[in-house]
């Protein structure tokens, strides 16, 4: 599902415009044969597999065939596709937006933890049951990390608007084409497949609509949250491939992002400050009591932000050890981690 929203967003669609374009084109090319036959009567197709193809189509343009077939083809465009495709729009936006503010209009964790799951963004680890990077978190993590400032945002907005509205309205062009203006013989089990396929499309219109606008409204905190994972994730990469032994606790009251290991013969934590702020000194405190539970020596602290001051009266005021470590970027982190524990 991830995939399908990351083409949606970084391709500019050119294969998906192509079919919509062909798939109006032939659903207006009905319409307009309907029209004309309505308006000037029965006609008769050229064949353009007989000799006189040429003769016949020369006839069909001189005669001013064409431009009837033209404007009835461009009034049908118009009004399937632009006038009625508008108002249907208006009409799933309104019930989107109003299912959405009933049941999603506030920062909901576990709403965000179950999406973030079902994309791919997240696991949780089944031993330590703490979510970690899944299959798709670099690539969502790029995806969001220039959200407000790139075109990303109205990138993935086009998605609503052009991906699922156009899916959503050719469906239903297709459907009333089918019912009320195809004369064929309908099979139960086709017509059943096209409701529920219609059905379906509603629901994936309101889901999509949901998740941008949920994105939208709390991307500061998925950001903070991207922000901290992406952390762990370079932590635990780095202690892997110098494999540094490490635990981490598992305990309902700690720190999830925490490491423990010896390092230089002293019992250490490494902890990960999960705020959008400054660090402050209930953190380090808070960090600090941590530590001491699960019988550390020194406490490790990595974080974007700075401290302030009374975080730093602390530290210079605790008889236990801590150190912090501040970074701007990922190159940064690890440079640092690597002066941390082979003094590079």
């Amino acid at each position: 599902m991830f995939d399908l929203l990351k083409i949606s967003v970084e391709e500019p669609a050119k294969l998906r415009k192509f079919i919509f374009f062909t798939l109006k084109f032939i659903l207006s090319a009905i319409i307009t044969s309907k029209m004309y036959s309505f308006i000037f009567g029965e006609y008769e197709l050229i064949d353009f597999t007989v000799p006189q193809f040429w003769n016949d189509f020369f006839l069909f343009v001189i005669s001013g065939e064409i431009i009837k077939v033209f404007f009835l083809y461009q009034v049908t465009k118009f009004v399937v596709f632009d006038f009625v495709g508008g108002i249907l729009d208006m009409i799933f936006e309104y019930v989107s937006k109003k299912i959405y503010n009933v049941f999603y209009n506030n920062n909901d964790d576990e709403f965000l933890k179950i999406i973030l799951k079902m994309l791919g963004v997240i696991i949780t680890n089944k031993q330590t049951q703490k979510n970690e990077a899944g299959s798709n978190f670099d690539e969502f993590y790029d995806l969001f990390h220039s959200y407000p400032e790139s075109e990303t945002k109205a990138e993935i907005k086009s998605i609503k608007r052009s991906l699922m509205n156009e899916t959503l309205h050719s469906y239903f062009t297709f459907i009333i084409i089918y019912f009320f203006i195809l004369d064929i013989g309908k099979s139960d089990w086709f017509t059943g497949i096209l409701i529920l396929g219609f059905l379906f499309n509603i629901l994936g219109y309101i889901f999509v609509y949901i998740l941008i606008e949920y994105f939208n409204k709390n991307v500061s905190d998925i950001q903070n949250a991207l922000q901290v994972m992406n952390a762990d994730k370079k932590v635990k990469s780095f202690l892997n491939d110098y494999h540094i032994s490490f635990t981490e606790p598992m305990g309902a009251l700690d720190n999830k992002l925490s490491k423990l290991f010896i390092l230089r013969g002293k019992e250490c934590a490494l902890d990960i400050h999960p705020r959008k702020t400054l660090v402050t000194d209930e953190n380090i405190q808070r960090g600090i009591r941590q530590a001491i539970k699960h019988n550390r020596e020194k406490l490790i602290l990595i974080s974007d932000k700075q401290l302030t001051n009374d975080a730093k009266k602390v530290i210079d005021g605790n008889a236990f050890e801590v150190q912090f470590i501040h970074f701007k970027d990922y190159d940064t982190l690890n440079n640092k981690l690597e002066k941390l524990f082979f003094g590079k």
